[in-house]
């Protein structure tokens, strides 16, 4: 027997696209996570100079590593957190592709690239579309309220 699908439980005919979801997003937070600990790195060594770009650029890393662990824990409970991510990612990765030899442009159009087409892919699989449906309810039933009192 099948549970049918609702916003709580995926259902069982796609459990295997949520579990590779999972593990996608999980690939990608390990990433950053990488990234943070050479953002880390850097920052240690930078020159005065350089320290606050490179600390900005490091907390950056923090903060799509936890926007990475949020999607990967609740794919479908946290609105927004998907789109900020993608709008980040194709906006560097775009930028990236742009500068063409510039120093570090093609490692980042790499990776970020990736992240981009990684995302999509995780994204469509858990559908995490889905995670604006509770906002769109509630203003429904807010709306019903509203003119319920007219």
């Amino acid at each position: 027997m099948t549970a049918a699908p609702n916003e709580t439980s995926p259902g069982q005919r796609s459990a295997l696209a949520d579990r590779v979801s999972r593990v996608v997003t999980s690939f990608n937070a390990f990433l950053t996570l990488i990234a943070l600990g050479h953002g880390i790195y850097t920052m240690s060594q930078a020159t005065a100079d350089d320290l606050i770009v490179n600390a900005w650029r490091t907390f950056g890393f923090l903060i799509f590593f936890s926007l990475w662990v949020l999607v990967t824990v609740w794919p479908r409970q946290t609105p927004g957190a998907w789109e900020l991510i993608f709008v980040h990612k194709v906006a560097i990765t775009a930028f990236a592709l742009t500068l063409g030899n510039a120093p570090g442009a093609r490692e980042t159009a790499l990776v970020d690239g990736w992240l981009v087409l990684s995302g999509v892919l995780a994204y469509v699989l858990c559908r995490g579309w889905s995670a604006w449906r509770p906002l769109s309810r509630k203003q429904a039933d807010a709306g019903a309220l509203v003119g319920s009192h007219a």
